[in-house]
C-alpha cells in the first residue's frame, strides 16, 4: 500500500492511501489529529509519462540531432550504441559525414554509451561510418 501524504499546515494532515492500485482511502485530520473519513468520489488521470523515457534510433552517415525531440524537463541523456560491431561518432554540426567532421569527433564504440547531464535544451549529434546504419537506445531521465 502507498500513502500520499500532504501537510496543509501544522494541526491539520491528510493524505491518500492507493491498495494495489485499485482502491483508494482518503483522510483529513481535523485540529486533534483525529482522522475524518471522507465520503465522496474520486477521479484520477493516470499518466504513463514517467520520469524515464526510452527510445531507438539509428544513426546513419549524415550527423543528425539525437534525440529527435527532447523530453520536457529532462535533466539527464544518456545514449547506447547497441552495435556490436560498429562505431558511431559525436559530432559537432548536423548533415555531415564522418570525413568532413576531421579530427572533431568522439568515439563510442560497439556497445559503449555517452552518458550526460544534459537538460531538455541540449542534444548530441551522431553519425556513423559511410554505408553504414547503427542502432542505438536512448534514455531520457527528469526528476
Amino acid at each position: 500500500m502507498a500513502t500520499i501524504k500532504t501537510a496543509r499546515d501544522h494541526d491539520r494532515d491528510s493524505w491518500c492511501e492507493l491498495d494495489n492500485n485499485t482502491s483508494a482511502r482518503i483522510v483529513c485530520g481535523d485540529a486533534s489529529a483525529t482522522p475524518v473519513p471522507v465520503s465522496g468520489s474520486l477521479s484520477l488521470t493516470l499518466s504513463t509519462a514517467g520520469p524515464m523515457k526510452v527510445t531507438g534510433a539509428s544513426v546513419t552517415a549524415t550527423s543528425a540531432a539525437f534525440p529527435a525531440t527532447n523530453q520536457t524537463g529532462r535533466q539527464a541523456l544518456s545514449i547506447r550504441n547497441i552495435s556490436l560491431s560498429d562505431s558511431i561518432w559525436i559530432v559537432n554540426s548536423t548533415g555531415i559525414s564522418k570525413a568532413t567532421a576531421g579530427i572533431d569527433i568522439w568515439e563510442v564504440g560497439p556497445n559503449e554509451s555517452i552518458n550526460t547531464d544534459f537538460d531538455d535544451t541540449n542534444q548530441i549529434i551522431l553519425v556513423a561510418d559511410a554505408g553504414k546504419t547503427v542502432s542505438i537506445q536512448i534514455l531520457e531521465i527528469k526528476a
